[in-house]
């Protein structure tokens, strides 16, 4: 989401996981992904929603200020510290739908 949508690192991390493994390709269930199983099927892969637990967190350098995300499925809280050293802690939240745009 970083890379290829410019999204900022919350906003990535909390975008609907995808996952290959075992021969099926798998969309986060629960998600607005999951509800384009049957149309994505016509592309010739097996695909189904599931159940993909996560528990990413990061952090991102603007040019000026460190900023932390968690990811909104799991435990955790970010933090951004400014260059003076201030903390300012921000909630995660999740994100419904993911870019449309094209990847670079």
């Amino acid at each position: 989401g970083v890379l290829d949508f410019g999204l900022p690192l919350d906003k990535a991390i909390a975008l609907p996981n995808i996952y290959f493994g075992g021969g099926d390709l798998m969309v986060e269930q629960g998600t607005a992904l999951a509800d384009k199983v049957e149309a994505l099927k016509v592309y010739g892969q097996n695909i189904k929603a599931a159940d993909l637990g996560s528990k990413v967190n990061g952090v991102q350098w603007d040019g000026t200020k460190w900023t932390g995300s968690a990811d909104p499925r799991a435990e955790g809280t970010a933090a951004m510290i400014d260059a003076d050293g201030a903390i300012t802690m921000k909630a995660a939240q999740v994100e419904a739908e993911a870019p449309t745009g094209s990847v670079h």
